[in-house]
């Protein structure tokens, strides 16, 4: 990610619904978005957090009274379900 970082300002993820997904994974997309946004890049999610990541989420907490930035970017809604 950082190497497209240097040749873009913009970067978006696809992720499948059966994508083999676990805590690390989320941990370097939530550093990455901390990381573009101290750069004024972005990243984004192409579609909403949904299969295994969004049961890692769920686990993890990361929606649990998650920031409207939180829940934007990961579930492309304004309020957490």
């Amino acid at each position: 990610m950082l190497g497209r970082f240097e040749a873009t300002d913009a970067l978006t993820l696809i992720i499948d619904d059966d994508s083999f997904v676990d805590l690390s994974f989320v941990q370097l997309i939530a550093s990455a978005r901390l990381y573009a946004q101290d750069r004024g890049k972005t990243i984004s999610l192409a579609r909403p957090a949904t299969g295994g990541l969004r049961r890692v989420l769920d686990r993890a907490g990361f929606l649990t009274n998650a920031p409207p930035d939180a829940v934007r970017f990961w579930l492309h809604e304004e309020q957490a379900q």
